[in-house]
């Protein structure tokens, strides 16, 4: 039987799970904080070189409008030391239910060493569940130890 694929027509479907074993650990706290809730957050990157902690300017973080995040990147044995020289190579957010990510490309700026504000988000959908899902990915790069960060965030209140 031959199956003919079409693109993706107003993000109504929906991916399939990858198995267990497949996906990438999870981030400890703060992860899907219901919308009208503190969405802050922390945990290791994926490769666990880094602890990030990353705080909306507005929070929570409001619907179809602009909004800050910062962004810390910290030693992992101890969570509070940032890493001078650590660098975000890339800051977007994704919604994994619909395959695509914002609409709006964000601009990231050090404040200190190890602190970023980044500017220009913006979650332009909401659902409930998976539907309203974004996850924020952010790139470190750190004397060429590259990880990344996937923070889970439920948008917005409804």
């Amino acid at each position: 039987m031959l199956v003919a694929l079409s693109p993706l027509v107003g993000c109504e479907s929906k991916p399939k799970a990858p198995p267990a074993a497949q996906a990438p650990p999870k981030p400890t706290s703060a992860q899907g904080a219901p919308a009208g809730q503190d969405q802050s957050g922390e945990g290791l990157t994926v490769g666990k070189k880094f602890w990030v902690k990353y705080t909306p300017r507005t929070n929570p973080i409001p619907f179809q409008e602009l909004f800050e995040l910062e962004l810390e990147v910290l030693d992992p044995a101890d969570k509070t030391t940032p890493i001078a020289g650590a660098k975000l190579d890339q800051v977007r957010a994704v919604m994994p239910a619909h395959k695509h990510g914002m609409k709006v490309k964000p601009l990231v700026t050090e404040l200190a060493p190890g602190k970023f504000l980044v500017e220009g988000m913006r979650f332009h959908m909401r659902g409930k569940g998976d539907d309203g899902l974004w996850v924020l990915e952010a790139v470190i790069n750190h004397e060429g130890e590259i990880d990344q960060t996937s923070f889970d965030i439920q948008c917005c209140e409804l």
